[in-house]
């Protein structure tokens, strides 16, 4: 598999005896996945990765409860806390019909405000917020700010031209 790997969550705690695990999701992916699916579960530095299937999944007040193949014992499931839940980016639901986006499309996105679409700078980060998703934009003076990923301020998304539009009155207010 030659494809770039997405993070689509972060293992929490296990949960329950037959060694389910909470999963912390990063956006709405793992959510909407058909299940059985094979995903990889890696640790950040790379030191340890493994396929499995997921099997079942069901979403919580504070996470998604998953199932994973070859982990059946809260002892096993524990071991994978702190890792990462990966899946290949061929295998992402599509966004393009419904006007949505992945939080790694919005990576380097050029981000403009106003008619002129005078450029602001560059997103370098997009954060996953329990009551909103933001962006984190590198001005032009290299100081950053953090916006909320709601129409009153997020204009637009254009992501074949990789171009965020932002509300010129929050583009005032920040500089």
């Amino acid at each position: 598999m030659n494809d770039p790997l997405i993070a689509i969550g972060k293992i929490g705690r296990p949960f329950a005896l037959e060694g389910d695990i909470v999963v912390y999701p990063l956006g709405k992916t793992l959510e909407q996945l058909s299940v059985p699916r094979e995903i990889i579960i890696a640790d950040e530095a790379g030191s340890f990765s493994k396929t499995v299937t997921l099997t079942a999944l069901a979403k919580m007040n504070q996470g998604i409860k998953c199932k994973l193949s070859t982990f059946d014992s809260p002892e096993a499931s524990e071991t994978l806390k702190g890792m990462f839940l990966f899946i290949a980016q061929e295998h992402l639901p599509e966004q393009a019909d419904t006007g949505g986006f992945y939080h790694f499309e919005l990576k380097g996105m050029a981000v403009v405000a106003g008619p002129e679409n005078r450029l602001v700078g560059e997103v370098v980060d997009v954060h996953n917020y329990p009551t909103t998703d933001a962006i984190e934009i590198k001005k032009l003076d290299g100081t950053t700010f953090i916006v909320g990923l709601d129409p009153a301020i997020v204009r637009a998304i254009d992501r074949q031209k990789r171009v965020i539009t932002i509300s010129l009155d929050l583009l005032e207010e920040i500089l």
